[in-house]
């Protein structure tokens, strides 16, 4: 049987939280991994320099 996960988080295209620090653990353990991106930042919060991009409701439920 598959074992599927819905990971709604943000997403940074630099570092690793979010989805990205999400996802791999969960594929280690053996479940598919389906993401959808809330917020893509470009690096993490805590660094200095950072740009954001957010997403609409409409926009993140026509991607489910």
């Amino acid at each position: 049987m598959e074992c599927r996960v819905l990971s709604i988080q943000s997403h940074v295209v630099r570092g690793y939280v979010g989805n990205k620090s999400a996802s791999f653990p969960l594929q280690v353990l053996g479940f598919e991994v389906d993401s959808i991106n809330s917020v893509q930042f470009s690096n993490h919060t805590g660094e200095l320099d950072d740009e954001t991009s957010t997403f609409t409701l409409q926009s993140v439920c026509n991607n489910i």
